[in-house]
């Protein structure tokens, strides 16, 4: 009963992490395939909004797929893609062992997330510094391996936490 319960919590906040990924893909796609459409408008007024209490959204710094804006801007969607990743990895039970181990040592933890920041800290570093502005690309792919972790970590804590 209670792996059960854990498993129906990590799998939901697994499946809550893919749909917002494909959500980010689909507004874009949905606003330049039926723009001005009545439902279409509304719909990803509601995502933008949702993104905008996270993140900046400034348009030089975002994807533009389909030639629309995402409702975030690169590094917030590697970071999203990348925990929808992590999390259904986790989820999987590739790392099973490894997390019960790393769940004996929070400093494990600590230092795993910790370590995958260091790209996109560094990344952010030199942006605010001004020395460089990086590609969107170039943001995206260096939180993929902190997405990826806090991704893996959340699913596993839950896997493991909840009685």
């Amino acid at each position: 009963m209670i792996i059960t319960r854990r498993r129906r919590v990590a799998t939901t906040f697994v499946v809550a992490s893919c749909l917002w990924t494909v959500a980010l893909l689909a507004v874009p796609y949905a606003s330049a395939r039926w723009p001005g459409s009545r439902g279409v408008g509304p719909a990803a007024a509601s995502f933008y909004l949702a993104g905008s209490l996270l993140c900046h959204q400034r348009a030089e710094r975002s994807f533009h797929p389909w030639g629309v804006r995402m409702p975030v801007c690169a590094r917030c969607f590697g970071l999203y893609a990348s925990a929808a990743a992590g999390a259904a990895i986790g989820l999987l039970g590739v790392t099973v062992l490894r997390a019960n181990r790393m769940r004996q040592d929070a400093r494990a933890l600590r230092r795993l997330v910790i370590l995958t920041a260091l790209p996109t800290a560094i990344v952010w570093l030199v942006e605010w510094a001004g020395w460089a502005q990086p590609s969107a690309f170039l943001r995206a792919a260096l939180a993929v391996p902190l997405g990826a972790a806090i991704g893996w970590v959340v699913t596993t804590a839950i896997a493991v936490e909840i009685e």
